[in-house]
């Protein structure tokens, strides 16, 4: 089994959530492009039949991809009684030298940006 990875509940939604659509409406959509591209003609040289499979391809390893990520998806819970702040929490930082302040949201290493 891969290493576990680190999540919270709505990263681990947004996986899912991610999933069912490319599972449903996107591999739809995918299956449309290939059966109108077909019906141009000569596949051999059909650039519409060759992009919309590599546009499968693509779709086809990402849902491999969201499926391992959400097999090894842990939830890690956290302590309120704990004096650190753990993930999933909201955290204010106020700059000393002019009083600014910023608000961070600590996230799994898959939902940072």
């Amino acid at each position: 089994m891969a290493d576990p990875i680190i999540t919270t509940k709505a990263g681990l939604e947004e996986l899912k959530k991610e999933l069912q659509e490319r599972l449903t409406t996107v591999r739809d959509k995918r299956s449309d492009e290939i059966a109108k591209a077909r019906e141009q003609g000569d596949l051999s040289e059909n650039a519409a039949y060759s992009a919309a499979l590599e546009s499968k391809q693509f779709n086809e390893a990402r849902i491999l991809e969201l499926e391992k990520l959400i097999q090894s998806s842990v939830i890690k819970p956290t302590n309120k009684n704990d004096r650190f702040a753990g993930l999933g929490e909201k955290v204010t930082i106020k700059r000393e030298r002019d009083g600014k302040e910023f608000t961070y949201i600590l996230v799994g290493e898959n939902e940072s940006n």
